[in-house]
């Protein structure tokens, strides 16, 4: 693994789109009344951040360290991660 890592603004933009992710996680997790319009949007929102949450992941963090291999080494932590939740969620530490 080389020695790249993101610059200060990269890593701010990495933070403020999970941080925007989160709080509209948590919003769209709140919201009991049906799949109405805004419903509808803030999935959308959420949707879109996540996948430009994941993409400058991939291009400011992954690809700099890893290279060719960075498209695999995101599927192995984006499994790892899914893993996790699936644990808790058996658990029944998240969910219901």
């Amino acid at each position: 693994m080389k020695n790249d890592i993101p610059t200060w603004p990269q890593t701010l933009l990495i933070c403020a789109l999970g941080t925007v992710f989160c709080v509209l996680g948590y919003i769209l997790s709140r919201r009991h009344t049906g799949w109405d319009t805004s419903t509808l949007a803030f999935a959308g929102l959420l949707t879109l951040c996540g996948l430009a949450f994941l993409s400058t992941i991939y291009f400011f963090y992954m690809r700099p360290q890893y290279g060719s291999k960075a498209l695999p080494a995101l599927v192995v932590m984006l499994l790892g991660h899914a893993a996790l939740v699936a644990l808790l969620v058996k658990t029944g530490v998240a969910g219901r």
